[in-house]
């Protein structure tokens, strides 16, 4: 699935972004490929997750650049990395009309996204515009459309509401024998504040509608629908105590194949949460802690999954060097992950211990050209197989202004 191109107008000047673009996501046969796949995560999947996440000072950054670049690779086992990349360029053309081209990768062991989303907005008052964009495909029934409108509160407030129709000429330009009966959408809201000190919140709800899609040639019906809220935000605490960083996200799925059945099961229902807290502050002995909780429960006919995760974990610095303007930092990072699994074992993976504890030691080489321009080097370590194979996995991060 994808987006299609068009014109959306917004109350104001927009500036997408998310932890990955909410206004530009949706739910559809490639999103939901392996959403409904206990079975493909192991104990240490969260703990990578932890591991390769964007810096929380990243998005900031990205809220308020109108043109930026974000890239991150990590390692989750010999055949995948988690991806999670996006892009963002603007071109005013007009006082009021502006062009925006936008890019999002996002891949792991749940989901895939990956998109290109072209957007014509124009301001028609002082705090008010609209837009139309999409995404065009070489399956012209893969095509997305949507609208959207923007109103600027202020100079650092701003709300989005959006509405995607997903794969919206399918049922007359399918090259397979398939139609929705109940066409998809995607629609919602997106709320963004930034502050002078470096502060930003961002919170986003949105409602994937029930679709349903007919195979007449092989007599299968596929549905899935879906409801997401999701919130981040970095706080400051006083010259004194620091900063508070958190990242929170709910989600409630459902999916059903009446002919392509999962070990058995035709259909899925899933409820996954998590929660993130940090506390950082330059000056402590320990600079950067904080504590991650995942909560995932798979529902089906053929018996529930649940995997539930805490991780405490913290970093520390160990050099920092500058070479001209050029500054090098080293980290080094240390994880614990609690994880404890239930279910039946034909659902889960051969990996996914009914509870465990693991230990990872993290180090992290960045390189700062310049202040909005950054890449991290990260090398992960297994601390529980010092004697056998310690080596986890690497990681490369990269952000740019333009």
């Amino acid at each position: 699935m994808s987006l299609v191109p068009a014109v959306c107008f917004v109350l104001f000047l927009s500036i997408p972004s998310f932890g990955f673009f909410p206004e530009y996501e949706h739910l559809g046969d490639n999103e939901t490929r392996e959403i409904f796949t206990p079975w493909l995560i192991d104990t240490e999947y969260q703990s990578d997750k932890l591991s390769y996440s964007l810096p929380f000072d990243w998005h900031d950054q990205w809220l308020r650049s109108d043109n930026a670049f974000q890239y991150s690779a990590g390692s989750l086992g010999p055949t995948r990395f988690m991806t999670r990349g996006r892009m963002k360029l603007r071109k005013k053309i007009t006082e009021r009309l502006f062009l925006q081209l936008s890019y999002v990768d996002r891949g792991d062991l749940e989901d895939h996204r990956n998109a290109m989303i072209f957007e014509l907005g124009y301001q028609v008052l002082s705090k008010m515009s609209l837009h139309l964009y999409g995404q065009p495909e070489s399956l012209k029934s893969k095509d997305d459309v949507g609208l959207a409108a923007e109103w600027s509160f202020n100079k650092r407030n701003r709300l989005r509401m959006f509405h995607t129709w997903v794969d919206f000429s399918h049922n007359k330009r399918s090259e397979d024998q398939s139609r929705y009966n109940e066409p998809p959408r995607s629609y919602g809201l997106v709320w963004r504040q930034t502050s002078e000190t470096g502060g930003f919140q961002e919170w986003s709800l949105r409602h994937d509608t029930k679709a349903v899609r007919e195979f007449t040639d092989v007599l299968r019906t596929y549905g899935y629908q879906g409801l997401f809220v999701d919130g981040k935000g970095r706080m400051s605490l006083g010259a004194d105590r620091g900063w508070l960083q958190f990242h929170g996200e709910w989600g409630r799925l459902f999916e059903q194949d009446t002919l392509n059945t999962d070990r058995g099961v035709s259909a899925w229902d899933l409820d996954r949460m998590s929660f993130w807290l940090q506390h950082s502050h330059n000056s402590w002995l320990i600079p950067l802690y904080g504590l991650k909780f995942t909560h995932y429960e798979w529902s089906s006919s053929g018996g529930s999954v649940i995997h539930t995760n805490w991780m405490p974990h913290l970093w520390y610095p160990i050099f920092a060097v500058n070479d001209g303007e050029v500054q090098h930092k080293g980290r080094l990072g240390y994880e614990v992950a609690w994880h404890k699994g239930q279910g039946p074992k034909a659902l889960r993976g051969i990996n996914d211990f009914d509870e465990r504890i693991e230990h990872r030691m993290n180090f992290r080489y960045e390189i700062a050209f310049t202040k909005t321009t950054r890449m991290l080097f990260l090398l992960s370590f297994d601390m529980d197989s010092l004697e056998d194979s310690p080596w986890e996995g690497g990681n490369m991060q990269f952000t740019a202004d333009f």
